[in-house]
Parts: C-alpha cells; structure tokens; sequence
C-alpha cells in the first residue's frame, strides 16, 4: 500500500468556555478523517485520556469507517492572522476586584433565594414559633414595604456590579494611560528551543520601565480551535444548531476568538483594542506552566520546559500548540507589566507524553489569579 493511501483520524473533546461546569463525559467528540500528504506526512498526536479533554491524531493505512470525512485537511474560512503573533508583547492584567465580584455572587444569590423561601414560609414559621416577628418585619422605602430579608440581601447583591464597574473605569483608564506611554519593548536573545530541555534567555530591559524584579517562566497550552472548523469537525452546517459547548456565531466586533482564539465575547472585565492593539491576554483554557525564575536584565538564563514533554509548536484549524515565555515585571509605585514572547519550539527526540489534559479558567479576570500566585 502506498503512503498516498495513508489517512489522518483526528479525535477531540475540547474543553468549552468555563470548563468547570461541564462533564467531559457528557460532551461530545469531534471526529475528522482526511487523505494524508504524502509529501507533508502528519505526526501522531496524543494528549489527554478518552475519558477527560483530549487530542489525538492518528494516521491509519486505511479510511476509517466512521466520523466526518474531507477530501483535504481541515480548512478555515476565518480570515485570522497568525496565532502566535496575537499573544506577543506587553500585557496588562485586570484589575484584582473583578475576581472579588465574582466571589460575592454565589453568597448574594443564595441569600437571596433564602430571603425568598422564608418570606414564601413565613405564616406557618411564625405559627410554629420558628420565626421572630423581628424577622418577617418590614422595612418602609419610599411608598413601599419591602421584606427585612431582601433588603437584608440587596447589598449583596449590588455589590458586586458597583465592584465590576468601579475596577472596569480603573482598567479603561490604565489601560488609557499605557496606550499612549508605553515602555520600550524588551530586547530578547533565545537559543534553541526544545520542548524536553531548558531554554536559554537573555533579557534586556530598558531604564525607562522602571523594572525592580523580573519573573521569567515558560508556559505551553492549547489555543481553542477555530470556530467553523470545529463545527465541520462535529459534521454540523455554520446556520445549524451547534453541539453543546459551543455557541452560535457572534457579531464580528464582539468576536475576540479572532483576535485571540480563546474567548467569547465577555464584556468584563473591558477591553481596549483588537488583535494586537489587545492589552489583556487571556488565558489559555488548557495550559502548563514550567518553574519561575527571577532574571536579571542582559544577564543569560536557562528556563525549565513545563512537564511533559509536550509537543513542540503546532498551529491550525484544530489543533493550536502554543509555547510563549512569560515575563512578569515588578515596577515601583505601579501595578506589574507582563510581557509574551512567542516560542517556536521544535518537539523531543523522545516524543511527547502529556497523559491528563486539566482544564483552566478561561475568563479574563482569572489571569490575575493565575499570576498572583507566582508573584509570591
């Protein structure tokens, strides 16, 4: 048999936008099948298990039976530009109060419902003797009585959209503030870069950052796979109701998949810009962080890979490998900078191995939280 008879099975199960509340087991699989080039032969992939989120390419001597089949790889009609390029340069991360709104939530909306059942029980818990008449009071507002417990419950629950704004006006004005004076960009030295050995990095920072520390890591993930092919992938027509996890098309001015390929649409915490032009990164739904190192500017270091090892550098349609070195810079008086600096990292002599494929938040404020704790 020949290699031109060769054909490439792509099996997946992608995490979709807040992972944690979802089953694996409950979502579906994407299964593709196209004739391999012969020219081009496709590597075998396999990250995660069957039954989590995972990834795994195969190349078979024959046509497989089942699943979506294309006459030629997986192509997209997004016009994007190149991933790696989005995910570069200066990033700012949100504002630590957008995470403290979202912690208050779950406690305003269960207050709430509680201020509810009580007031729906109130005649039989006052006749039982259970309930205090203090507690089924009411409280005058205006030209209205309002439950005790629901204005007990209200401030709860408001405050977290004065939280969400009072950080969105920092952020729309810091974000303001570093558009029209931002720093130099950083002069960066890389070696070699191989996904089972540590990478060498010199880092040269200009005077006028104002840098008293810098963190460097090297961090490796799986960017979300492009919207209509992963839609082909699930055999399902772009006007067809999508399978669960994914939504149906977005505005193209709210769509920051194509900026970025990991969000969509959030409107806090706000963003500035598109593309590039973007001063918030988000993170990654599935990414592996490897040992932070301080760094001192024009002075050679040697970063350790993220366990693995992963696959070296890979972008498409459906599968988006994505390796970048995070620079974390402390300044005096101002709230740290970030700078992303794309990989091109060629895979291990040994292959890969990344058996369990673990889930991040992907929501823009949980890029603080994730930073925080390196920041120790």
């Amino acid at each position: 048999m020949t290699s031109s008879s060769r054909w490439v099975r792509l099996q997946l199960r992608f995490p979709p936008f807040d992972a944690s509340a979802h089953d694996p087991t409950q979502m579906p699989v994407a299964e593709v099948s196209w004739p391999d080039d012969p020219g081009a032969p496709t590597p075998p992939l396999h990250l995660g298990e069957d039954s989590g989120w995972f990834i795994h390419r195969q190349v078979l001597e024959s046509e497989p039976a089942e699943g979506v089949h294309l006459s030629d790889g997986p192509r997209d009609e997004e016009d994007s530009q190149p991933r790696q390029s989005i995910r570069s340069g200066w990033c700012l991360s949100p504002h630590p109060l957008h995470k403290t709104a979202r912690s208050l939530i779950p406690w305003g909306v269960v207050l709430l419902i509680l201020g509810i059942v009580v007031h729906v029980l109130e005649p039989v818990l006052l006749r039982w003797g259970v309930m205090s008449d203090s507690l089924a009071a009411s409280v005058k507002i205006g030209m209205l009585d309002y439950p005790l417990l629901f204005v007990a419950a209200a401030p709860l629950v408001i405050a977290p959209l004065l939280i969400r704004i009072i950080a969105n006006v920092i952020d729309v004005r810091w974000q303001h503030e570093f558009a029209k004076d931002t720093p130099s960009p950083l002069e960066i030295e890389i070696g070699p870069a191989y996904s089972d050995q540590q990478l060498s990095v010199t880092v040269t920072v200009d005077k006028s950052v104002g840098a008293t520390s810098i963190g460097a890591w090297v961090r490796v993930g799986l960017l979300t796979p492009h919207h209509d092919a992963l839609l082909a992938a699930y055999g399902r027509d772009a006007d067809a109701r999508p399978p669960p996890g994914l939504s149906t098309p977005l505005p193209g001015a709210w769509l920051s998949r194509k900026e970025d390929v990991t969000g969509v649409g959030e409107s806090t915490p706000m963003v500035l810009g598109s593309g590039p032009a973007r001063l918030f990164a988000e993170p990654m739904r599935i990414h592996v962080d490897g040992e932070r190192e301080q760094i001192e500017s024009g002075i050679e270091t040697h970063l350790a890979p993220p366990s693995g090892p992963w696959p070296g550098s890979e972008y498409g349609p459906l599968v988006n490998v994505h390796w970048e070195l995070v620079l974390h810079i402390k300044r005096n008086g101002s709230r740290p900078l970030y700078w992303l600096e794309p990989l091109q990292v060629d895979d291990a002599v040994s292959g890969h191995h990344v058996p369990v494929l673990t889930s991040e938040s992907d929501r823009l404020e949980a890029a603080t939280a994730t930073d925080s704790k390196r920041q120790s």
